[in-house]
């Protein structure tokens, strides 16, 4: 059965959209909190440093600031950078050393740009001296660990990609695998119809002759079941109430036909008029029944319907007292009826799987008796099992 969740292949442009905006505030949020904590260390250690100016506080704490701000707007740089030049095993020989390249001169071009624009040294700082200096070494180390920041960073967002596209991907196929399942169904459900009508209509052009008013009520049932078939809505599942009043109005037809010599009988548990059935599981199997019935005595065909062993499981049989099948035989041949029976099975394998079986097996008191075996539900169960 197609499973709704299936139905959903993958986010709108609206709700992607709104995924990466929100990915983006969190970054930006994370960004600025980095950066500030650094600058509250930053000032604590410069302000308490034994080797901290005189004049630090008039004008180091600007320079902090502005070193930070700098650093603080060179992360998405960077993060880009990362992103678009990524570590990968075809790319890492040349994206290394324009990683390194790059830290090195963001390293020179803050330490540098922050000492000429708000100096707290008495000395003219040059580009020797940043070079030499410790706090070039600072500055490359903080570009480093930015650096870092951006790889581990690029790294996710490519997992969280190749992961939406594998589940994009699930999706698509899932949906189109039960597409292509109801369309199977659909022409295995369609296979049996016109095979239906067209023995119905043998049946009713053998009787012409000798029962007119028998051809009349035959007439008037096939046009109640064609109605029901060509009208009815298309789907695979019907309660099993609906699938009995259907074989019973073709049964009635089978009845007027045989002229006395069909009998039916009934034998269904209580409570299970709503477990959902296979529309049209049964006919073939009926009329495999009368096909292969005894052409000397009455024919007797039995349905029955009940829970199986296990609690989900229900069992529906179509017993008949015609000659059975031969030990060396499995059922019969294709050209003996037999393609309703392998209609049933591929029916049964698309919408239950394993779930399902059909068996063929002699009574014991002779006979033919042909078992589905399917999992039991009702359509209340499925709307409260629904998402």
């Amino acid at each position: 059965m197609t499973d709704p969740s299936t139905q959903q292949i993958s986010p709108s442009p609206a709700v992607e959209g709104g995924r990466t905006g929100r990915r983006l505030w969190i970054e930006t949020g994370v960004v600025v909190a980095f950066w500030a904590c650094v600058f509250l260390l930053t000032i604590g250690e410069r302000a308490t440093g034994p080797h901290a100016p005189s004049s630090w506080w008039s004008l180091g704490l600007v320079h902090t600031a502005f070193e930070n701000i700098l650093w603080l707007f060179a992360t998405p740089g960077f993060f880009w950078l990362t992103h678009r030049f990524n570590l990968e095993r075809e790319t890492w020989l040349w994206s290394i050393p324009l990683h390194l390249g790059v830290v090195f001169v963001a390293a020179v071009a803050i330490d540098y740009t922050s000492h000429i624009l708000f100096p707290v040294f008495s000395q003219p700082y040059t580009l020797a001296r940043s070079l030499s200096g410790f706090g070039f070494i600072e500055e490359f180390s903080i570009a480093m660990v930015v650096v870092i920041a951006g790889v581990a960073r690029a790294y996710i967002l490519r997992f969280q990609e190749r992961r939406d596209a594998a589940l994009r991907y699930k999706a698509e196929a899932g949906a189109l695998q039960a597409q292509l399942s109801d369309a199977r169904l659909e022409a295995l459900r369609m296979q049996i119809n016109p095979h239906f009508l067209f023995n119905t209509l043998h049946s009713i052009s053998t009787l012409a002759g000798r029962d007119p008013k028998g051809v009349q009520r035959m007439i008037a049932r096939l046009s109640s079941l064609l109605r029901r078939v060509l009208e009815g809505e298309a789907t695979q599942e019907v309660p099993l109430e609906k699938e009995l009043s259907f074989i019973r109005d073709y049964l009635e037809i089978q009845c007027i036909r045989f002229e006395g010599r069909l009998e039916v009988s009934e034998d269904i548990e209580a409570g299970l008029q709503d477990a959902l059935v296979p529309d049209l599981i049964l006919q073939p199997l009926v009329e495999n029944a009368i096909k292969h019935g005894s052409d000397d005595a009455p024919l007797h065909i039995t349905l029955r319907a009940r829970r199986g062993p296990e609690n989900g499981q229900l069992v529906l049989d179509v017993c008949d007292n015609g000659p059975g099948i031969d030990a060396d035989d499995v059922e019969p041949s294709a050209q003996d009826g037999g393609v309703g029976l392998a209609n049933i099975r591929k029916r049964l394998d698309s919408l239950y799987g394993p779930d399902a079986t059909l068996d063929l097996s002699n009574a014991s008191d002779g006979g033919l008796v042909a078992t589905i075996r399917l999992p039991y539900h009702t359509a209340a169960e499925l709307r409260a099992e629904a998402p």
